[in-house]
């Protein structure tokens, strides 16, 4: 008798496995605007009845494309990065794919007009039309000083030596780094070699699970927060402390350099207080220069050089007046005496040319 044939199972046993590698396929090539979804397995601290699947979170990958970066065929863009993921978190993550080099997640500027201003050159109209009238100086051999233009200037960023250091509080944030701001933090991946790349772009869908935060989240976070915003007394004694002395030093350091600048003599502050200031041969301040006198010297001003050499030679600052309030009223009240009896002699000459002017008939 002939044999009942078989019925073929190789068809059927094959279609899963031809289904299972067309949804890979499907997986792998499926794209959002050129991104490719990692999902990533978000920890819950509290377990949520309603779902037996932990919730996720999607990072957003595609190649690097911009042109002018040598490292743009082995770097990898990544967009909508965890506020508490940083750098070294993001290195575990992708060694999965291959060695990686460099993580950069740039950082928010805090103040756009600083950031645009930093690094201009600093023009100064006043210095440069000193220089032009300065005499070059000759070789360094002769021991004379060089002009203003060759000296080395302080940038304005430096702050003197003499400034005090204010005590920091401490740490206020729990964590050494902070949280980002969600939903617009990206980071660039760079890997040894572009393989690394192609093999992230090729990820079939697989929920990946990262490596539990080492720094505190959630109610943790919360809890350490409330403790570092409350810190001890002294701390903050010695940090108040040392910044009033801080403003201080800055303060005396501006007046001075403004008293410098107008020349001796009183000063007016912003409450309008007079500030004495060092302005000459003898006093508290004498002696501090260090010269072989022991005695201070006055600083004169910018503009004295051109000003004083045209006034008179030989002759001293002459009298102060109206320099005391009393000085004022006397020059005041001579001036009334003197326009009173100036005013009665021309009434009387007025009178006199009547009477000479007046007819008589007989």
């Amino acid at each position: 008798m002939p044999k009942k044939p078989r019925p073929s199972t190789g068809s059927a046993a094959a279609s899963p496995k031809a289904a299972t590698k067309s949804k890979a396929k499907a997986a792998a090539s499926t794209t959002y605007n050129g991104f490719v979804a990692l999902p990533l397995s978000v920890s819950s601290p509290v377990p949520i009845a309603s779902s037996s699947k932990s919730p996720e979170h999607y990072l957003f990958v595609r190649a690097h494309t911009k042109a002018d970066d040598a490292r743009a065929d082995r770097t990898l863009f990544v967009a909508n990065v965890p506020v508490d993921l940083g750098a070294d978190a993001l290195r575990t993550l992708f060694t999965k794919w291959g060695v990686v080099e460099e993580v950069v997640i740039p950082e928010a500027v805090g103040d756009a007009l600083e950031a645009a201003v930093r690094g201009l050159p600093d023009t100064d109209d006043e210095e440069d039309e000193d220089e032009e009238e300065e005499t070059p100086a000759a070789d360094a051999g002769t021991g004379e000083k060089a002009p203003r233009s060759r000296r080395t200037r302080r940038k304005a960023a430096e702050l003197p030596a003499s400034v005090p250091a204010v005590v920091p509080l401490p740490a206020l944030n729990p964590r050494s780094t902070p949280f980002g701001v969600s939903g617009s933090r990206v980071a660039h991946v760079v890997f040894l070699d572009g393989v690394s790349v192609s093999r992230v772009l090729q990820h079939t869908g697989e929920t990946i699970k990262p490596k539990a935060a080492a720094e505190p989240t959630g109610l943790d976070f919360f809890a350490a927060q409330y403790t570092a915003l409350r810190p001890s007394l002294a701390s903050v004694r010695a940090h108040a402390d040392s910044a009033m002395a801080r403003y201080d030093h800055l303060h005396s350091l501006l007046l001075s350099s403004r008293a410098r600048q107008h020349g001796a003599g009183a000063l007016v502050d912003e409450d309008g207080f007079t500030v004495v200031v060092r302005g000459g041969r003898y006093g508290r301040t004498a002696g501090r220069t260090g010269d072989a006198g022991g005695a201070g010297v006055g600083v004169a001003a910018r503009g004295f050089a051109k000003t004083g050499a045209s006034k008179p030679k030989g002759k001293g600052a002459g009298e102060l007046t109206d320099f005391y309030k009393f000085q004022a009223v006397d020059r005041k009240r001579q001036e009334l005496a003197a326009m009173r009896a100036r005013f009665a002699d021309d009434q009387k000459k007025v009178e006199e040319l009547k009477k000479s002017r007046r007819f008589k008939p007989y």
